[in-house]
């Protein structure tokens, strides 16, 4: 199994589904349908760090996928973001999301130590060893009515 870990982030004045929207082209998966699955990684599970490949996939197509979206309006800033990793019997995918009043580089780094703590305390729960534990976040200022910022962990 492989799967490719992305982010983006939209804006719109008309609707919170907008920004959504436009986060999701930000990402160049727009053109799917994503269904939300629950957080765990294949143990032959391998990524693919090549964004080209979702050129390939055709519009429409069914994509399952764990996804952490953050959204909120003008002002506010907004924190997405993921924490994953492989162990020898499976892995894990944690995600995470943050609403700010203001940029905050405390609150920002405490949000990856949030991830952290969360996908430590499933491992263990899961009996799990993973060394290595991997981050994607995405951060949006918003400066529109409306804002979202994503990460997504798509399997292909």
């Amino acid at each position: 199994m492989k799967f490719i870990v992305v982010g983006g982030k939209g804006e719109s004045n008309i609707s919170e589904l907008n920004a959504f929207h436009a986060a999701l082209a930000d990402a160049g998966i727009a053109h799917l349908n994503l269904v939300g699955v629950s957080s765990i990684l294949p143990s032959n599970a391998k990524e693919i760090k090549n964004k080209k490949i979702l050129t390939k996939i055709k519009p429409g197509t069914i994509v399952h996928c764990v996804i952490s979206k953050a959204s909120s309006t003008k002002r506010s800033l907004v924190l997405a973001g993921l924490a994953y990793g492989l162990a020898k019997k499976h892995g894990l995918i944690i995600e995470g999301s943050k609403i700010l009043s203001k940029e905050n580089q405390k609150l920002e780094k405490e949000f990856k130590k949030e991830l952290t703590e969360k996908f430590k305390e499933c491992a263990s729960i899961s009996n799990i060893e993973v060394k290595k534990i991997n981050f994607k976040i995405e951060k949006l200022k918003i400066k529109k009515k409306y804002g979202c910022a994503v990460v997504i962990l798509l399997f292909l």
